[in-house]
């Protein structure tokens, strides 16, 4: 915080006219949390604004719309949420201490707001064009009187949250993979819309990593949530969190978690390098208890991590070319007609699905098709291989219809491999690889 004496205007909270502070829109004790633990760079964001994730940011916007009193104000309430809950999801501190549930109430509310005014200040056709703006002025108001202390309640437009616990959360199987990465890493402002012809704002959002809040404008259109709502008497609904939220809440989430992948391949490999060089250094260093490191999950989380062996399939193929049964060995002979560029390529990925399922407990897939050898495959044919990783080997057993399953590490993660020449799929008009959940 500090202090713009070249600037009076009336300061947006008790909208009295007064030297304003320049202050983040999100606190900087989200910046001080992750730092150390940030995979691309130290730290650097994936935020998004308007549903739009486009950049990596090295620190958070900053405006100048508070009052040195009214900063203040908001500062007491951000201290009770970073100790109270944030820095215990991180960090496993202060759990188990008396918190100020009022003051993360406050904290809630105070997001809500400041994410209301990022989109009055700088996306007002979002407003003008909502069919209920009357509405959304309203919940402003509420949330700011109840900031300043002059009412106790929230009236419809409540607080809910989202927490991502270390261990992790459950997600919809078929959305889980862009869903960990938003809610690991990802920031966001943006204003939801309950879809289709309806162009009512139901609600106003704000995500740091392990947290998404909600801001209620309209609860009849919002769908049904449970375990998530944010008031006195409810006890502390950020703690061991059993959560239901809307369907389409899910999905969008899902979506932002795809355009924050979309952001990540587009790290240039100068810095892919610099990354696996550190976490080299870490696996020397710590051994296995690497994966306990948030470090690691993070980077584990943003598909920059690798395991430092590229051996997997390997001694998976090895294995299968031992074996007695003809369509194991078929099929390590199938993956011996991969070039050297593609074998490696292969490598890489599954080295880095199998790490995700040790570190992160998903359970993915992959599958490449590939031209081969110079020589090898005919013309009009392609080699696919599939790739899939489980928690055991009873589980590749049971789910996976992969010829070769394979454990790995004391069966901590297993894999299940097969290949084939086939005949050119249609839609495949590139060859290479192609992720998928199981």
């Amino acid at each position: 915080m500090v202090a713009d004496t070249n600037k009076v205007d009336k300061c947006k909270l008790c909208q009295r006219e007064k030297h304003l502070q320049v202050s983040h829109i999100v606190p900087r004790f989200v910046r001080r949390t992750l730092r150390g633990t940030g995979a691309v760079e130290d730290p650097k964001y994936y935020t998004g604004e308007g549903g739009n994730f486009r950049k990596l940011e090295q620190d958070l916007p900053k405006r100048a719309w508070l009052c040195g009193d009214c900063e203040q104000n908001l500062a007491v309430s951000e201290k009770a949420f970073a100790e109270g809950v944030y820095h215990g999801l991180w960090h496993q501190r202060g759990q188990g201490k008396p918190v100020d549930e009022d003051g993360i109430r406050r904290f809630l509310v105070s997001m809500a707001w400041r994410t209301w005014h990022w989109f009055e200040e700088h996306k007002e056709p979002t407003f003008s064009r909502a069919s209920n703006e009357g509405r959304l002025r309203e919940a402003e108001e509420v949330w700011r009187t109840y900031l300043l202390g002059k009412r106790t309640d929230l009236a419809d437009f409540k607080q809910h949250i989202l927490v991502q616990q270390p261990s992790g959360m459950a997600y919809p199987s078929q959305d889980r993979f862009g869903l960990h990465s938003y809610m690991t890493r990802g920031i966001n402002l943006d204003l939801l819309s309950h879809g289709g012809s309806d162009a009512a704002i139901v609600i106003v959002h704000t995500k740091i990593p392990r947290l998404s809040m909600f801001g209620v404008v309209e609860p009849k259109k919002c769908g049904y949530w449970s375990g998530t709502l944010v008031e006195p008497g409810l006890g502390q609904t950020w703690s061991h969190q059993k959560a239901s939220v809307p369907p389409r809440l899910f999905e969008y989430m899902a979506t932002q978690g795809k355009k924050m992948l979309d952001v990540l391949d587009s790290v240039p490999e100068a810095f892919r390098e610099k990354t696996s060089q550190k976490m080299d250094r870490l696996i020397e260093r710590e051994g296995d208890d690497y994966l306990e490191r948030e470090a690691v999950r993070a980077m584990v989380a943003d598909g920059l991590m690798e395991l430092p062996e590229e051996s997997l399939v390997s001694d998976a193929v090895d294995w299968a070319s031992n074996h007695s049964e003809a369509t194991l060995r078929r099929t390590g002979d199938v993956i011996g007609y991969l070039s050297e560029a593609e074998l490696k390529s292969l490598h890489r990925e599954t080295n880095r699905i199998s790490i995700r399922c040790k570190a992160l407990g998903l359970e993915e897939g992959l599958s490449l098709l590939a031209d081969g050898k110079e020589g090898v495959v005919k013309q009009g044919k392609a080699i696919l291989v599939g790739v899939q990783a489980y928690k055991t080997l009873e589980r590749a057993e049971q789910r996976s219809p992969l010829p070769i399953k394979f454990g790995l590490d004391a069966e901590d993660v297993a894999i299940a491999i097969g290949a084939e020449i086939v005949e050119i799929p249609k839609g495949h008009s590139e060859r290479g690889i192609r992720r998928r959940p199981i």
